[in-house]
Parts: C-alpha cells; structure tokens; sequence
C-alpha cells in the first residue's frame, strides 16, 4: 500500500506571521465579516496542532530513510533493490500512533528472545508481542536444528499462535509485532489475515523478506489488509546475532545461502 498524505486544500491564512495551510473540513463557508477573527483563531488553533502531526511524522519517516541509505550498498551488491519497499505501507496516521511507543525498548526484548534462540542452536530471530505498552507474547525461531528442519516454526509464527492461545479479549489492530527480521512471506501473510496492526522490524531479509509486496496487486483478502512497517529497529544487534550464527559452522541451517553471504559481508 503506497505511502499515503493526508490532502490539503491550499488556503493559506496569515497569522502572528506564520502562514498555515487550513485543511478543506477546516473550511466553512460564508462566514460573517464580524465573526472573521473568531473563526480564524480557532482555525488557526487546529490548523497547528495537525502540521505539527505532519512535521512528526515526516521526521520519523525521513529518520528511515536515513538508516535505509546506510544499507543499500550492500544491497546493490547483491543485486537486491529493496529500499524503496521501506516505505510503502507507513501512513501519517499510523506513524503518528506508532512513534508514541518505545522501539527500542521492545525490540530489545525480541533480541532476548533470538539470543535464547542462537545459545539454543536455532536461527536467531526472536520476536514480541505488544498490546496497551505490555507485552503480551514471547517467541523465538524453532525447527531449525536436528532432524526436524521446517518452515512452519518462525518466530512470527509462533508467535501468533500464542496470541491464540491467551483467549483474552484484544483488539488485534492495536497489537504491534516486533521482531528482530523482517517477516517473510508466510509470516506477513499471516500476520494480516490474523489483523496485526504494526510490524517493527530489525534485520532486513534480502532473501525471502515480504514487507515490500504490492499489497494492492494482490487478492482482496490481502489488499484490504491496514499493516504498518517500520524497519530497522536495532538493525546492527540484530545483524551481529547473524553473524555470530553464520560464522558457526555447526550450524546448517541456510548456510552459503545468500542471506549468508550478504550478512558476512557487512
């Protein structure tokens, strides 16, 4: 879903010596002369406090593009043009939302979770869920060491079926998935269909991640899916449990894959 601003209708209004855009719900027409101050002082009121949503937003947006250009030449490099899809699926609304919540402090958690995966010989990805600023699900990649290799067991997954498992009464739009690699397109799939209103990423996966799916392009039961992505929460954590996990070689799991290669080359 492309990136979405909210329309303006361009009328300016001058003020204290600030000009303001006024929104067009902001608009009422045939307003008397002598009620003119009146309303453009309220309007003037509301017209600030939705540029200064703007002005957040497109902060935190330009915050991602700023880690996004760090790694795309390690992208080019294996002919991967992923960071565009960064950005398709983040609305000013959304991103309002999410940057009231503490990335950092709840990707730190997922990383615990990869950690615990990695000293288990498992592929490092952990991953949290948050409701309400708690959180209300731990998980970590399972199925990736022993006899027993499957791609069913991802850290997404599992966690996903916790959050089934709770029988508490959630809103599921209002649950944000952290996660220390971006989702696949299994993980993605799922995590749409089950109503997941966020997904906060680390480590970008230049192999099989999914977050830059044209979601639009794809059947209704998807496209009318409302997700937003943030990525590259932690990035360099979550990278360095990649490494630490590739540089084994008791571990077999996509060893010589591109992902590994990629990942050893930073």
């Amino acid at each position: 879903m492309p990136l979405k601003l909210t329309a303006a209708v361009p009328v300016m209004i001058r003020f204290a010596g600030y000009n303001a855009v006024l929104r067009n719900d902001l608009l009422i027409k045939n307003v008397d002369v002598c009620n003119a101050h009146v309303f453009y002082m309220k309007q003037m009121l509301d017209a600030g406090r939705w540029i200064l949503d703007k002005m957040i937003t497109k902060a935190a947006i330009y915050s991602i593009k700023n880690q996004a250009s760090s790694i795309s030449r390690h992208e080019r490099k294996y002919g991967i043009s992923k960071t565009n899809k960064l950005f398709k699926i983040l609305t000013d609304k959304d991103g309002a939302r999410l940057l009231t919540m503490d990335y950092e402090r709840y990707m730190k958690k997922a990383l615990d979770q990869a950690q615990k995966a990695l000293e288990a010989g498992e592929f490092p990805v952990g991953c949290v869920l948050v409701y309400q600023g708690r959180i209300i699900v731990n998980a970590s990649r399972a199925g990736t060491v022993g006899d027993a290799v499957n791609e069913i067991d991802h850290a997404e997954m599992v966690a996903l079926r916790r959050l089934i498992d709770l029988k508490e009464n959630i809103d599921e739009s209002k649950v944000t998935l952290f996660c220390t690699m971006e989702p696949c397109l299994m993980c993605l799939g799922a995590i749409i269909l089950s109503g997941i209103g966020a997904v906060v990423y680390a480590y970008e996966d230049v192999m099989g991640g999914a977050t830059g799916c044209n979601l639009e392009a794809l059947a209704p039961l998807y496209s009318s899916g409302q997700i937003s992505i943030v990525p590259h929460i932690l990035r360099q954590q979550s990278l360095e449990l990649f490494k630490a996990y590739f540089n084994n070689p008791e571990h077999t799991y996509w060893q010589g894959s591109l992902l590994a290669k990629y990942t050893l080359s930073q």
